[in-house]
């Protein structure tokens, strides 16, 4: 370990880049953290009202039924759920690694740290698991900027509410080593954004194609999906309902935040000419009929070994 950290060139400005494959199915946490969390209170999947099969957005029921997450018994849900939370206190453990490693080599007070994830996991919420769909469980990760503790305005200590994403990560950091982010990056210094030199972004959009296909957008506040599917909608107000329990889409009071939203949505996929529009308005495709035992035989086209090309990596 020693010898290792001896193997940067002190000649070029310091860059690090680490990343884990954890937490991601298979759930397997060596000990003590597979343990860690087995006897601790776990919560309970989250339930709205717009997640029986009769309301839930086809997508999202094709989704649950083809990998049959609606058939995973609730024990194995909190087992599921306790060893994510161990591969979370493992890979804190080995950040933890990498800090006192800066520490000792006398870097740790002149480096900025980025800390975000590229997705979370449902984990039972809503009867499913994965990732896929723009609901927080999913969308909604940390992302922590650490600034060296020579610059001034550090804002240490303090929260952002600016809606992020991976886009903001390269100009962020060209900007923090003195650069200039190129013109056509879609992203934003986070820096400038935090200490109110940037205007932060008005919405931030997904968008997902194939069989799980939708259109998403978000202002921080108000959550907007479109499912091409049987033109489904869900609008959710996180500030008064942050588990997203329950859709509001379709109540006349809400019809101002939804139109906003969905206007907002598709002036952005006209602007990109996106392959997601229909003659320049939101595709419209039926729900499909296929049986229940048919769509559960569509799983996950293989499985995690050294010699199959799907997720070995994980």
């Amino acid at each position: 370990m020693a010898k290792d950290r001896e193997r940067r060139d002190p000649s070029v400005p310091f860059f690090l880049w680490c990343s884990f494959s954890k937490p991601h199915p298979p759930l397997d946490p060596p000990e003590p953290y597979y343990s860690m969390y087995r006897n601790c209170p776990i919560p309970e999947p989250l339930r709205g009202d717009w997640d029986a099969d009769e309301t839930t957005p086809p997508p999202f029921r094709w989704q649950r039924l083809s990998w049959s997450l609606d058939l995973i018994p609730p024990e194995v849900i909190r087992d599921a759920r306790a060893a994510y939370y161990g591969l979370i206190t493992q890979i804190d453990y080995n950040i933890g690694r990498i800090l006192s490693a800066l520490q000792d080599k006398g870097l740790l007070n002149d480096v900025m740290i980025i800390c975000t994830s590229d997705h979370g996991e449902f984990l039972g919420d809503f009867r499913t698991g994965c990732k896929i769909f723009f609901h927080e469980p999913s969308a909604h990760v940390p992302f922590v900027v650490r600034l060296p503790k020579s610059w001034e305005q550090r804002g240490h200590g303090t929260t952002c509410p600016a809606l992020a994403t991976h886009g903001d990560i390269l100009p962020t950091v060209v900007a923090a080593a003195g650069g200039t982010p190129p013109a056509e990056c879609d992203g934003q210094n986070l820096i400038a954004v935090a200490r109110g030199e940037a205007q932060p972004r008005r919405y931030l959009d997904a968008v997902i194609g194939g069989g799980f296909a939708y259109q998403a957008i978000t202002d921080g506040r108000w959550k907007y999906m479109y499912y091409p599917e049987g033109a489904h909608e869900q609008l959710f107000d996180i500030e008064t309902d942050p588990h997203e329990l329950h859709n509001l889409a379709g109540l006349a009071k809400h019809k101002d935040q939804r139109d906003r939203l969905r206007d907002a949505l598709l002036q952005r996929h006209r602007s990109l000419n996106s392959r997601h529009l229909k003659g320049g308005e939101f595709e419209v495709r039926p729900i499909r009929t296929t049986p229940v035992a048919d769509i559960r035989n569509t799983a996950w086209p293989g499985y995690h070994t050294e010699y199959y090309g799907v997720d070995v990596r994980h």
